[in-house]
């Protein structure tokens, strides 16, 4: 039980500090390192066995319920979204299982368009300003990853 525990501590702070850095990254050179979603995919390997209430068929459709479709948007509008952020979205969807992500990307792309609906009000941008979308996903990853169980279930019952 306290192993257990302290095991979910450890894999909460990797996946804060995997986190972080690519927040910085993408922050910094619009880029998300190909390694960084390695890293947190390497992290739900072992969320299977620290975290096992979500199951494989979760988290193998996790792995595909955000990425898909952001692969799809960014196959039809060229230049929308990066394959860092499809890539980071499918590492985390296998992390948190589809529940979860579904609910990480909501935050993520709630969070970037009150973001760029800052940045247009103030006429800091127009409507095809570009700005890097991982930090806001990661801070969606990080709702989903602490709080979404609790917020689902509020949300749906």
């Amino acid at each position: 039980m306290v192993i257990n525990l302290i095991l979910r501590i450890a894999l909460a702070l990797l996946v804060l500090l995997v986190l972080a850095i690519v927040s910085y990254k993408d922050a910094k050179t619009s880029e998300i390192p190909d390694a960084l979603s390695l890293a947190l995919l390497v992290l739900g390997v072992v969320a299977l066995i620290v975290v096992p209430e979500i199951s494989l068929r979760d988290r193998m459709v996790g792995l595909v319920a955000v990425a898909c479709p952001l692969l799809l948007v960014s196959l039809i509008r060229k230049g929308s979204i990066g394959g860092g952020d499809i890539k980071l979205m499918a590492a985390a969807g296998f992390l948190l299982g589809w529940q979860s992500v579904l609910l990480a990307a909501a935050v993520g792309i709630l969070g970037a368009a009150a973001y760029a609906i800052a940045l247009i009000v103030r006429k800091q941008a127009k409507g095809d300003h570009k700005f890097p979308f991982g930090p806001f996903l990661c801070v969606g990853i990080a709702v989903a990853y602490f709080f979404g169980g609790n917020l689902i279930a509020m949300l749906f019952g």
